[in-house]
């Protein structure tokens, strides 16, 4: 029996969760540009009525830091790069 505690929702509805993840030892970035294009050609055989949602986005999140830590690493007076020696 199902129970409050039990069920997904997304956006109010009741919904259906999916994990993917990737194998050990693969780049994060190219596993999230691969993803993305394989639901985009399942997405397209989908009846009429059910929807995917992206609800995290965990390469998204590892881009945005590694932007954030170039910009921050390229100041003069960053400490980045130095050795701890």
């Amino acid at each position: 029996m199902l129970t409050a505690t039990s069920l997904f929702r997304y956006n109010g509805e009741a919904a259906i969760g999916l994990t993917i993840g990737m194998k050990a030892g693969a780049n994060l970035l190219q596993f999230g540009d691969a993803l993305k294009t394989e639901m985009s050609r399942i997405v397209t055989d989908l009846p009429i009525g059910v929807d995917v949602n992206l609800v995290s986005d965990q390469p998204l999140v590892v881009d945005h830091a590694y932007q954030v830590s170039r910009v921050l690493c390229s100041r003069p007076s960053s400490s980045c790069w130095r050795s701890a020696s």
